[in-house]
């Protein structure tokens, strides 16, 4: 038996089609709370510099972005990483200034967000651990001046350790240890980052005050003098980096490098009553980059044994801290990391 449709009912039956279909189409895309409006912007070529700040600003960093790789000016490492201790900020070079229109940017990943900041800038905040890919381009988004970057999200980037050069040569890892007094005392048992020669105390006139007076039987080329040269942080963009000036000391080190290299370390003030030297607190650990100090061999030592104090730079911690707008701490320093520089004594 065939069926027929009232007319009224064929026709309320297609306003509903319809209706469906317009609520498909103005379905709203999940990543637009993530990324800028897009905007009708004329072609014009150009290219992209990226600007990232660490530890609130102290640390500017520049990134140069082609098609085929992104690069970050003063590092090594050239994976950008977004996290909630670092911002970064990305704008169009264009190719001829005059009347440039400007560009758009959008992220395929909801785990950053893209604001735009002017007509050809924008900038990039952490929301979720991921991997995004964002496209910058104007006129076509698949036309001829689209560039596209990786980024990665993530919550905090671990600290692994100080990257130091011996003698110019040799690259070693000052690991990291903590947050526990006992992490650290294990890790320098463990993990010496270098050996010292044994140096017999047969030169020493005994009684003795202190090491000043220990040191001062004894020439230069007796010592065995190593430099070290503090290259970097390991990975470079570790979220840990500021300087916790209550852990920052160091005694004979210096003490060496005071009595014997005048001219020729690059270091912080030392006293030499007090044996040790301070790095400003909260200072990104930046500003010991390209630093230099001596370390020597173990007068009076044991031969097998891991020694701490003739190793720079010392022991210091490392820490991390942000604020909100009313300057009230969000994260503490209750995670601190210690850098172990302990040396083993060997014949």
């Amino acid at each position: 038996m065939k069926r027929f449709f009232h007319p009224l009912a064929l026709a309320a039956l297609m306003l509903g089609v319809l209706a469906m279909g317009s609520l498909t189409s103005c379905k709203k895309d999940p990543l637009d709370e993530f990324n800028p409006k897009t905007e009708t912007i004329a072609e014009a070529p150009f290219s992209v510099k990226g600007t990232e700040k660490r530890s609130d600003g102290t640390y500017v960093l520049d990134w140069d972005i082609t098609k085929t790789t992104i690069d970050c000016v003063q590092e090594e490492l050239d994976e950008l990483a977004i996290t909630p201790f670092n911002t970064f900020t990305f704008e169009a070079v264009p190719d001829n200034a005059s009347g440039f229109p400007g560009i758009n940017a959008r992220t395929d990943n909801a785990c950053i967000k893209l604001e735009r900041k002017g007509q050809s800038s924008f900038s990039i905040s952490y929301v979720s651990d991921g991997d995004a890919t964002i496209k910058v381009w104007n006129g076509n988004e698949g036309g001829n001046t689209a560039v596209t970057f990786k980024v990665q999200a993530r919550k905090t980037i671990p600290v692994e350790g100080l990257l130091v050069r011996i003698d110019g040569e040799e690259e070693a890892l000052i690991k990291v240890a903590g947050p526990t007094w006992a992490d650290y005392i294990q890790q320098r048992r463990d993990y010496p980052f270098c050996t010292v020669k044994y140096l017999s105390n047969e030169k020493i006139h005994y009684p003795i005050e202190d090491m000043w007076e220990a040191f001062s039987y004894y020439d230069r080329e007796d010592l065995n003098l190593r430099k070290l040269e503090i290259l970097h942080i390991q990975p470079e963009n570790t979220t840990f980096r500021r300087l916790n000036g209550s852990y920052a000391e160091c005694g004979y080190p210096g003490m060496v490098s005071y009595l014997f290299c005048e001219g020729e370390f690059d270091w912080y003030d030392i006293v030499k009553e007090g044996k040790r030297y301070n790095f400003p607190s909260g200072a990104d650990i930046s500003v010991i980059y390209g630093k230099s100090i001596f370390f020597c061999a173990s007068p009076g030592g044991k031969s097998g044994g891991v020694m701490m104090q003739y190793c720079p730079p010392g022991r210091f911690s490392l820490m991390e801290t942000k604020h909100n707008d009313a300057n009230d701490v969000i994260r503490g320093t209750e995670e601190v990391w210690t850098l172990v520089t302990a040396v083993k004594v060997v014949d």
